[in-house]
């Protein structure tokens, strides 16, 4: 039986290989922190995850409708959320986000109040409010587009950056 010699198991790669190698994993390294494919895995809750990469918001959460109309507490349930600064939008749904009808959805006889709590109860950020057309705080200012509006809890930072 031959000697056995402990360079016969290395495949022999050039400098340039291992440069090329050591780019190639720094390159894919780099694109999976950004990327980060996993978020979608970890979450899991109520409402439906999308992570939009490259576009803002990257990552959003549609929780089932709220009828404004009638009074009551709702409640939703998630966990694996990315740790990253949230703002929480009350989009309104079908013909009534249209132009036409913002005073009305600027006055509407309502409060909205939000809290998020973590796994032990704990108040993680709170927002309450009336909608209102106005950039103040203590409100739920209505933004609107085209075919789309929502309610967006002021100030905007309500929530300091936090981990589910």
């Amino acid at each position: 039986m031959p000697p056995h010699d402990e360079r016969t198991n290395i495949l022999p790669v050039s400098k340039k290989g291992k440069f090329a190698f050591t780019i190639l994993g720094a390159l894919l390294l780099l694109i999976l922190t950004t990327w980060s494919p996993w978020s979608a895995l970890l979450y899991h809750g109520d409402g439906k995850f999308s992570d939009e990469l490259f576009f803002y918001p990257r990552y959003s959460v549609r929780f089932p409708e709220i009828q404004l109309n009638e009074p009551g507490e709702r409640h939703f349930r998630f966990r694996g959320m990315p740790n990253e600064e949230m703002s929480l939008i009350l989009y309104v749904k079908g013909d009534r986000a249209k132009r036409i009808n913002r005073q009305s959805l600027t006055s509407l006889p309502v409060a909205i109040e939000a809290s998020l709590t973590d796994g032990k109860g704990n108040v993680v950020c709170h927002a309450s409010g009336r909608p209102a057309d106005a950039n103040t705080d203590g409100v739920w200012v209505l933004m609107s587009g085209p075919g789309e509006a929502g309610y967006l809890a002021l100030p905007v930072q309500f929530c300091s950056r936090f981990k589910i």
